[in-house]
């Protein structure tokens, strides 16, 4: 069975373990997948995003007060940026990255 063309295949993409149950990880997608679902316009472009964000990984302080340590900070800004652009459901967020609605509610708040 082919892999569609906006999915990259698996083995080319590295995944951090605390990844492993997400079906939209940015790793995996195109460029074209990663400016529609963020609008930003490729993958160099948000991983430049992801780092200034890793820099202040310390001080970020979450909605619910427990830090995020199922997922990766790639993800949560994944999740973030997709939920500003395309204002996805909480549930719509838990399916595709195999995390619970309260995860959700913590990173996109």
């Amino acid at each position: 069975m082919e892999e569609p063309e906006d999915v990259v295949p698996q083995e080319s993409c590295p995944v951090n373990r605390k990844d492993e149950g997400v079906i939209y990880s940015p790793a995996r997608l195109s460029d074209e997948v990663i400016r529609m679902e963020t609008g930003l316009p490729d993958k160099a472009m948000f991983s430049r995003v992801v780092g200034l964000v890793q820099r202040l990984e310390g001080s970020i302080v979450y909605a619910a007060g427990w830090r995020v340590e199922g997922m990766t900070m790639e993800s949560q800004v994944f999740m973030a940026l997709m939920k500003v652009r395309q204002n996805y459901t909480h549930l719509h967020l838990t399916q595709l990255f195999s995390c619970s609605t309260a995860t959700v509610a913590n990173v996109v708040r």
